[in-house]
């Protein structure tokens, strides 16, 4: 999803465009508005204005034209003192003065435009621009829509709608947008842009089938506008452009903002895809969401797909298990039965976990006893090993560097027993001995990947844990073997 920040900034460049009265051909997806522009020379040989107010206005202009904005302020101060009633003057100063970014300003002549032309959607369009900017999202709101409401062109007034349900979903509050989205639609312009937002918000309030209905429409939309493109070789264009022209058959000529990416870039098309696969997913149309994944794994999707891929759920719940990382396990687990109950796999490794955590007190004393009586050392060391996972699943972390630290007298550096020591030192909060261990323990050659890449992860776990970011990052980055890697992944998207 684009920030807040970004979102303004297409805003404030395409309310330039407005005011500066340009007609704009992009393969970006826009929101247009019909041509505001003033008519300089009816407006100057209006018998009703003195000769120096006419001298004044086709100055200003001339001037705006040449994008030289100092010296057309100049007239406009002018102007507006001389025809002060005027509101034309000064909106057209407003604008103006937003090509100078002086904002403060530029809001008191659009104030002053409606305090002399109330019905005056432009003017309401630029205080919403403005309002956005300085974050006053409930007045940038209200000023669009009282440009709704006063504009007259329909195309326009879609333009507005989107432009506030834009804005909402950029500060996390689609869900405060449905009454914008019931009137945007009540205007009956069919719009990929809209009927993705209608989906997205029933995915929010997990009506899926609606939303897999409303979604597939606007996925529909999108790529026959992407073949239509294609066909013409030139840019793609909005679905409002290709509505039927108005009455008086209007020429829409001016754009309000670009409210997503270029659509010829396949990153920005992914948001259509990853809402269309989520409403897929939870409605149990796998085959359908399989087909369309690729195109919707991008940033800032990839976490939430990942969490609904039940196959990479279970390499990150068996590589939690595999550093007795039960507790993180089982929760993974869970997730996967919730999303599959019948993913047998799952159900076996939740199995192995509560065998893991049963009791077997009996079996560590008999063990234990049996120790008492070995003399060589190649079987006291088997026996230990037997010995030292049963105390780790026991809960027994004092129990496991005790017998980690008879295992290491009898097989110096031994790589399997340091992690397991370096485990137990992590449960009882014993962090920085843990990470001095693992550091040694990475440090050895010739382990096999998998081995490096579970010490890896596990040293990125105890980083985290300890809030050494650098350190987390780097191990983690590190464990790049299978479900390490991907448990890996898991922890560093959280």
């Amino acid at each position: 999803m684009k920030t807040i920040n970004l979102f303004l900034t297409l805003i404030y460049i395409s309310c330039l465009q407005v005011v500066a009265q340009t007609s704009i051909q992009t393969n970006t997806q826009t929101i247009p508005i019909t041509d505001h522009k003033t008519d300089t020379h009816k407006v100057a040989k209006n018998p009703k204005i003195s000769e120096d107010e006419a001298h004044n206005f086709l100055k200003a202009s001339h001037f705006q034209q040449q994008q030289m904005y100092s010296e057309a302020l100049l007239h406009f101060n002018k102007i507006t003192e001389i025809a002060p009633t005027n509101h034309v003057y000064h909106y057209e100063k407003g604008t103006t003065l937003i090509h100078l970014s002086n904002f403060d300003e530029a809001h008191d002549c659009f104030r002053n435009t409606l305090s002399l032309k109330h019905d005056y959607a432009n003017a309401h369009l630029m205080l919403g621009f403005l309002y956005a900017k300085q974050g006053k999202i409930n007045e940038a709101l209200e000023a669009y829509h009282q440009a709704f409401i006063y504009e007259e062109n329909i195309a326009n007034k879609l333009s507005y709608k989107l432009v506030m349900i834009t804005l909402l979903d950029n500060v996390n509050k689609l869900a405060q947008a449905q009454k914008h989205i019931t009137e945007a639609l009540a205007l009956n312009i069919p719009d990929e842009l809209l009927l993705f937002y209608q989906g997205k918000l029933q995915n929010i309030n997990e009506n899926y089938e609606a939303a897999y209905t409303t979604l597939s429409k606007s996925v529909s939309m999108l790529e026959n506008i992407e073949r239509d493109a294609k066909i013409s070789s030139s840019s793609r264009t909005t679905s409002i452009s290709k509505k039927p022209k108005s009455a008086n058959n209007e020429q829409i000529s001016h754009n309000l903002v670009t409210l997503h990416h270029k659509h010829s870039m396949v990153e920005d098309d992914a948001k259509y895809y990853f809402e269309l696969y989520k409403a897929n997913f939870y409605t149990k149309r796998y085959s359908e969401a399989k087909k369309i994944f690729k195109k919707a794994y991008f940033d800032p999707f990839k976490r939430q797909l990942d969490e609904m891929d039940i196959n990479y759920l279970y390499n990150v719940a068996l590589a939690y298990h595999k550093v007795y990382q039960f507790a993180k396990s089982k929760a993974v687990l869970n997730k996967i039965i919730t999303l599959s109950p019948n993913f047998t796999t799952a159900h076996r490794l939740n199995a192995t976990i509560k065998d893991d955590e049963s009791d077997k007190t009996v079996y560590i004393t008999q063990l234990k006893k049996s120790l008492n009586y070995v003399r060589d050392n190649p079987t006291k060391e088997k026996m230990l090993k037997l010995l030292l996972p049963l105390e780790m699943c026991k809960g027994n972390y004092e129990g496991v560097i005790a017998t980690a630290n008879e295992i290491l007298k009898l097989r110096n550096n031994d790589h399997n027993t340091l992690f397991m020591k370096a485990i137990a030192l992590d449960k009882l909060n014993k962090d920085a001995e843990a990470i001095v261990i693992l550091q040694k323990v990475v440090s050895f050659h010739n382990l096999g990947i998998e081995k490096y890449a579970m010490y890896y992860f596990q040293l990125g776990l105890i980083g985290e844990k300890v809030h050494n970011n650098t350190l987390a990052l780097s191990s983690y980055q590190k464990s790049n073997y299978f479900y390490f890697k991907q448990a890996a992944q898991y922890e560093l998207s959280r």
